[in-house]
């Protein structure tokens, strides 16, 4: 089971703001020609940079969920599909 602590900085990475933290460009190449990728190196390895980040980011925000869904089981019993919906769906 997790301890005290680590509630309280899971509810401070739950406050902070990370906007000014990191400057990632969040938009796809647009140069990038699906049809003959090998035109631009460069641009093919920056779309499939840009498609694995945005599958991570996917992958933790379940993650996340999944985690919090966990907590809200440990709280509120079966009826927590209920209770926090909003998780859910």
């Amino acid at each position: 089971m997790l301890g005290a602590g680590y509630l309280s900085f899971y509810s401070f990475l739950e406050s902070v703001n990370y906007q000014g933290f990191f400057d990632f460009d969040e938009s796809s190449p647009d140069e990038f020609d699906s049809a003959n990728p090998y035109k631009d190196p460069v641009s093919m390895l920056d779309t499939r940079e840009h498609t694995v980040r945005e599958k991570w980011i996917d992958i933790e925000k379940a993650k996340i969920i999944r985690e919090k869904l966990y907590w809200c089981y440990c709280i509120e019993g079966v009826n927590h599909l209920q209770k926090y919906y909003h998780l859910v769906h």
